[in-house]
């Protein structure tokens, strides 16, 4: 009973972390946030994956060419 409570505060208490001032600037970044519309951001990053001519995007299997 007592390793069960201690793996459980050993998992409650992993969770937290101090950041620093000069660390919160980087975590702040518009890069870090979470997209307002999920949905958009998902369809941004499909056009930009095809443009860019990587995997394809999200279901989609091809080039560069924008052919779906």
């Amino acid at each position: 009973m007592k390793a069960l409570v201690l793996v459980a505060l050993a998992l409650a208490s992993s969770g937290c972390a101090r950041v620093r001032p000069w660390e919160r600037e980087t975590l702040a970044h518009a890069a870090m946030q979470q997209p307002p519309w999920p949905e958009i951001a998902k369809g941004q990053q499909h056009v930009f994956q095809i443009r860019e001519q990587s995997q394809g995007g999200y279901g989609a299997g091809g080039g560069g060419c924008g052919c779906n």
